[in-house]
């Protein structure tokens, strides 16, 4: 059996360049140039507390974009998830930014 957990990423001897980069990569919101490294890494590092749940994530949508039916028991004001459990990302994008329907 192999270990296919991802190495511990070490945030503080990443520059500040590098931590925007990594924060985008991992969908981290607010990230932007006007911010100090600490407060990137304290993003970062609250964005990976609880992976894949975001539970203040609402949509309109119903489905994700295969047209399978999202959990969503009141749209627009309830969390939605995809068949797997995954948050949406933002109102009309699925975890990995692609379009609901």
């Amino acid at each position: 059996m192999t270990d296919t957990a991802a190495a511990p990423v070490d945030l503080e001897a990443m520059t500040k360049d590098e931590l925007l980069a990594y924060a985008g990569d991992h969908g981290v919101s607010p990230a932007n140039a006007g911010m100090t490294k600490a407060q990137l890494i304290e993003g970062i590092t609250a964005s990976q507390q609880e992976v894949g749940v975001m539970p203040m994530t609402t949509t309109t949508k119903t489905k994700d974009f295969l047209a399978r039916l999202l959990t969503n028991p009141t749209p627009g004001t309830s969390n939605a998830t995809d068949f797997l459990g995954r948050a949406v990302a933002a109102g009309d994008k699925d975890f990995l930014g692609r379009g609901l329907v």
